[in-house]
């Protein structure tokens, strides 16, 4: 019994690439192309856009508060912890390449930040 569809045959063309999903920092690019019937394959990469404004201003930022609060005689590590303003911004300051990258994906992909912590 043939089937009651057009198969076809090997795989189409990919797509042009789509815009870039951010104006500035680092973002995703998707294409697409058919594989068969009812099958479309995507295919995506990272663009790296300019950096955004502001961004290094966040890490300095950062880095001076907990600079400040690990030199004073009142440190105390749960401060990190206060909720009064975003809580990824407390941990941006990091040292690590990867984790500042990660911090900037998570702050500017995600629509909310996971990095809140109980009081």
């Amino acid at each position: 019994e043939q089937p009651e569809y057009d198969y076809i045959e090997g795989e189409g063309d990919w797509s042009l690439w789509s815009v870039c999903s951010t104006t500035c920092g680092s973002g995703n690019q998707k294409r697409t192309r058919t594989c068969g019937y009812a099958c479309t394959a995507t295919e995506s990469r990272t663009c790296d856009r300019p950096n955004c404004p502001g961004l290094e201003d966040t890490f300095r930022t950062a880095a001076t508060e907990v600079s400040l609060l690990a030199g004073s005689e009142e440190f105390n590590a749960t401060k990190l912890f206060e909720v009064d303003t975003d809580s990824c911004e407390r941990w941006m300051s990091c040292k690590s390449e990867f984790l500042k990258k990660y911090m900037h994906k998570v702050v500017n992909d995600l629509p909310a930040c996971p990095c809140t912590y109980p009081t």
